[in-house]
């Protein structure tokens, strides 16, 4: 009998998720306003949050995926960011490195009145029931004024993907958000990462950017974020949520769409499409991150992470 109730149990849970196409983390409070996210495996996805500097708590977590368990978030300790400016502030993105196991690279949004706006390469090491990440270097990101030279924010960083060249070689796409006065549109920028020197090789059209306009379903044209999220799906296709609040209770709303696709040339690294169409319409849910399904869960194809400001946050999966 309990072998039945426990079977039962788990094809409910997965019939449940596949049909709503949605699963709340078991320890769903503040801390799962997710910003940033990105795949460890088929059963588990690293996940940052954008505390500020001077507050408390945890700054990444492991969110684990077991259907016959549940879904929970697991913090992750972090003993020695080796950097003056301290633990992470407004981290918004991270990148899961290719052809290095459980490395990372995690990025705050920006300086933030000459301080902070910093890439911080990690390891993750599952400790049987709990998680580290030891610091293995840091890399200091320009300063762009995007909101602005008289604003002591810099810029608005919400979106990482990496990938590798034919030569190994890491490239790193930031994705600015867009929405102020500086950039109204969203923009993609990349650069080589050295992570031998800890030091990023621009190019001048990758320093200078491509404008993103998300495809426009909008109640308001000034208050959405063209970039809050980006993913590179095995196919090289560049994925993007992109979200909209009306305020801190909401309504908010979010979408799935697609950049373009990366390829392996350093001369051009970044195919942009000719339009930008949606994927995916989110209502109710402000989507600031982005990574791939989970065999976990059938019939996943993305999952996303929300940070609805004071409703807190959730991770979900979409087909």
């Amino acid at each position: 009998m309990k072998r039945k109730l426990s079977a039962l149990r788990i094809s409910s849970f997965i019939l449940l998720c596949f049909l709503i196409i949605s699963c709340q983390p078991e320890n769903n409070d503040t801390q799962m306003a997710i910003s940033g996210m990105d795949k460890i495996d088929e059963g588990a996805y690293l996940a940052v949050y954008d505390l500020k500097g001077f507050e408390e708590g945890n700054r990444l977590s492991v969110i684990e995926v077991d259907p016959a368990s549940g879904i929970k978030a697991q913090p992750v300790l972090i003993n020695n960011w080796k950097h003056e400016d301290g633990a992470g502030s407004d981290l918004e993105s991270v990148c899961r490195l290719p052809d290095r196991e459980n490395e990372f690279l995690i990025a705050e949004s920006g300086k933030w009145d000459g301080e902070y706006g910093r890439l911080f390469h990690l390891k993750l090491v599952n400790a049987t029931s709990s998680y580290y990440a030891e610091i293995l270097g840091v890399i200091e990101l320009p300063e762009f004024d995007a909101k602005g030279p008289d604003d002591p924010a810099g810029d608005e960083i919400e979106g990482l993907a990496c990938f590798s060249t034919l030569n190994s070689e890491l490239v790193v796409l930031f994705g600015e958000r867009g929405g102020s006065d500086t950039y109204t549109d969203g923009l993609i920028r990349w650069a080589l990462a050295d992570l031998s020197k800890y030091e990023l090789k621009w190019t001048t059209v990758g320093k200078t950017g491509v404008t993103v306009n998300a495809p426009d379903i909008w109640k308001t044209g000034d208050l959405n974020r063209d970039i809050s999220g980006l993913h590179i799906d095995e196919d090289q296709n560049i994925w993007a949520v992109a979200s909209e609040e009306l305020g801190d209770n909401g309504p908010f709303n979010s979408i799935v769409y697609q950049i373009g696709n990366v390829q392996a040339d350093l001369i051009e690294p970044v195919i942009f499409s000719d339009s930008l169409e949606v994927y995916k319409a989110i209502s109710g849910f402000k989507a600031e991150a982005i990574s791939g399904g989970t065999e976990s869960i059938p019939g996943s194809r993305f999952t996303i992470g929300t940070e609805d400001e004071q409703l807190g946050g959730s991770w979900r999966v979409l087909n």
